[in-house]
């Protein structure tokens, strides 16, 4: 899309673009949360939760306290692996 263009859209056409994009990053996030989901599920212990690929997707909004929650899950996850 050129500056004239992108300078040229209505409010209406602005925010469905903005939705459209909005739409193609969540894509893009399930996709690469679904490999990490399918390559975390490989190494899992078999006692160990099953991921999904919305544990590796970024929340809409989170608490520090949860992002926090989270790094130690991963942290947890990967001092399994590594024995």
């Amino acid at each position: 899309m050129s500056d004239e263009e992108f300078w040229g859209l209505t409010v209406k056409k602005f925010n469905a673009l903005m939705k459209c994009y909005s739409l193609d990053n969540k894509r893009q996030d399930f996709h690469a949360g679904l490999i990490c989901a399918v390559l975390a599920n490989i190494h899992r212990s078999k006692d160990s939760k099953v991921f999904k690929p919305e544990d590796f997707m970024p929340a809409e909004e989170q608490t520090p306290d949860q992002m926090l929650e989270k790094i130690k899950m991963y942290q947890n996850y990967f001092e399994v692996i590594d024995g």
